[in-house]
């Protein structure tokens, strides 16, 4: 895996700039403090979008996030624990890799 912390505290538009610019396979958004919910779930909903645009499978996590605001996010997957994360990483990765290997046999 290739890694690359963006920091903390960074605004959504910024994180969509980041993904554009990066186009990773995985991104993951760690919430840990929330000032309006309204006004997060609208610029989270603009990532979430850049993210499905992409193919980019969007996970989030972090204490903020409870299932009311969850349940009004679009997102690949909720984890609890970064070994939740782990998992998610690396079944996304053998199935990324498992399609490269097949089309490479196909050409």
């Amino acid at each position: 895996f290739h890694t690359l912390s963006l920091g903390s505290s960074v605004p959504c538009a910024s994180l969509v700039k980041a993904i554009q610019e990066a186009r990773p396979n995985l991104f993951w958004l760690s919430v840990s403090h929330i000032v309006e919910g309204s006004d997060f779930i609208q610029e989270f909903a603009a990532l979430s979008k850049v993210c499905l645009a992409a193919d980019i499978a969007l996970v989030v996590g972090g204490r903020a996030l409870n299932e009311e605001l969850r349940q009004l996010m679009t997102y690949s997957a909720y984890c609890d624990t970064m070994r939740h994360l782990e998992a998610f990483a690396r079944t996304l990765h053998r199935s990324l890799t498992g399609r490269l290997n097949t089309l490479n046999k196909s050409q």
